[in-house]
């Protein structure tokens, strides 16, 4: 599949071989076209330069990266010299290559949630009534994930740290942070008896490795990240520490409107020079038609970070409104039933969406009982995602891809936002992170985008301005 650069993408030609830059985009603007692309900029221009280089894309998911060694072709001289990863599974093998796994495990969720609980158990019983130990688990797991992604080694580091994002109803005050800390230093003490990480420990141990060998080359000459957004400052360090210091070339690629996870930093926090005409915006949105880019900003309106987007150049290309229908009763699956007999899959692709995994696999399993074959983009023998096709996936694992036709099915409340995501009834940074899933899924369709609910409606769906779509 070639590459070709269009309008504003172009820009990608002039940007310098060297130093760290920023590249910000709207959905539909090409970010991860224009990822690829540098990767092999970069390689063909500072190969005589820089002797052997090695070229490294991190992206966001396993099902990007699909899409992306789809996109890179089977040129061997680039599959040989452009690694694709995910940054956990370049920090697994890492850590495998150092015999760290001979004695260790991950922890799987389970795990992580009875410890948290037996650590509640230990302090209720010495603080029977602070409010602070009656919250969720998704609370204590995303604030010891936030403590682990700041490389957090002190109470006091804790205590001075400003902590943005929570809702008025899930501050925390310095006696909070007190308990809390209690609590994780607790949870990392239970976890590392048990011969367990979890996922946030992985940029940890790699970081330890690191500075504790003195004969460290990094390995890459150049590394492109892409959804950056979605990485932790710890995740980045460590990529920033895989880069050969006479180049120091990061390609940083994000959108703040997709960051569909609980992480927030600055560049410069993270030692990362960006300024004086490093950033490059690409504002031009060539995916969608007018009417799903419009349906999809007008959701993204209602998000209280609107500072932190880029700006919107909608598309002029025109099409059919995006489609809001009630489907009780089995009615969902007779209507994607009929609407994906009218398409012909060696010309076009349609992606079947859901929030959670189960349902995805009932999805999978009504079409293929229909007499379909979809390939469900998130399971492991699913190496690569065309532009035709039939694919089912779960909202998170569908960023950075495009599909001619997007159906969202079960947008209904009580599965989006995603109940398990709540730390508080009001939690307000989960409502705003679930509502840009819905707009990264929304721009995903470059024809046509079908939102059902089968029970009661998504409150998302009533963001979306009344004017840009049609319910039936």
């Amino acid at each position: 599949m070639s590459i070709t650069l269009t309008g504003e993408q172009k820009r990608i030609l002039t940007l310098p071989l060297v130093n760290p830059i920023q590249l910000k985009g709207v959905a539909g603007s090409g970010k991860t076209t224009v990822a690829i692309y540098r990767a092999k900029h970069l390689l063909a221009n500072t190969d005589d330069l820089f002797r052997v280089t090695r070229v490294c894309i991190f992206s966001y998911s396993n099902s990007l990266i699909k899409y992306v060694r789809c996109i890179m072709g089977n040129d061997v001289n680039y599959q040989n010299r452009i690694q694709v990863a995910t940054f956990h599974k370049w920090a697994y093998s890492f850590l495998w290559n150092k015999n760290f796994w001979l004695n260790h495990s991950v922890a799987k969720d389970n795990l992580i949630c009875d410890i948290i609980s037996a650590c509640l158990t230990e302090l209720r019983a010495i603080y029977p009534k602070r409010a602070i130990l009656s919250k969720t688990p998704e609370f204590y797991k995303e604030e010891i994930s936030w403590l682990k992604g700041r490389q957090t080694t002190s109470q006091e580091e804790y205590l001075e740290a400003k902590r943005v994002g929570r809702g008025t109803a899930d501050r925390v005050t310095s006696q909070d942070k007190e308990l809390l800390w209690k609590l994780y230093s607790d949870y990392c003490r239970k976890l590392k008896e048990r011969n367990c990480v979890d996922f946030d420990d992985y940029a940890l141990l790699v970081i330890e490795y690191l500075e504790k060998d003195t004969n460290f080359k990094p390995p890459f000459s150049h590394i492109v990240v892409d959804e950056a957004q979605d990485l932790t400052p710890a995740q980045l360090v460590v990529i920033t520490k895989l880069v050969n210091s006479e180049t120091n070339s990061l390609t940083i690629i994000a959108d703040a409107a997709q960051r569909i996870y609980k992480s927030g930093f600055t560049w410069s926090g993270l030692g990362i020079n960006i300024r004086g005409g490093r950033t490059v915006e690409l504002k031009h949105n060539y995916r969608n038609t007018r009417q799903v880019a419009d349906a999809a900003v007008s959701l993204l309106l209602h998000d209280p970070q609107q500072s932190d987007f880029s700006e919107h150049v909608l598309p002029e290309r025109d099409g059919p409104k995006p489609k809001i229908l009630f489907l009780p009763n089995g009615e969902q699956k007779k209507f994607l039933i009929k609407k994906l007999k009218e398409i012909d899959f060696t010309k076009q692709s349609a992606a079947i969406l859901h929030r959670n995994r189960q349902g995805n696999t009932n999805l999978s399993f009504d079409l293929k009982s229909a007499g379909f074959n979809p390939l469900n983009i998130i399971e492991p023998q699913v190496r690569e995602i065309h532009s035709v096709g039939l694919y089912t996936c779960t909202m998170p694992s569908v960023k950075g891809l495009e599909f001619d036709h997007v159906f969202l099915c079960d947008m209904n409340d009580d599965l989006i936002p995603y109940p398990q995501g709540f730390s508080d009834e009001n939690d307000e940074l989960h409502i705003s992170t679930e509502r840009r899933l819905v707009y990264t899924c929304m721009t995903r369709a470059r024809e046509t985008l079908h939102i059902i609910y089968t029970g009661q409606p998504s409150r998302y769906l009533s963001e979306i301005d009344p004017v840009t779509v049609e319910r039936e």
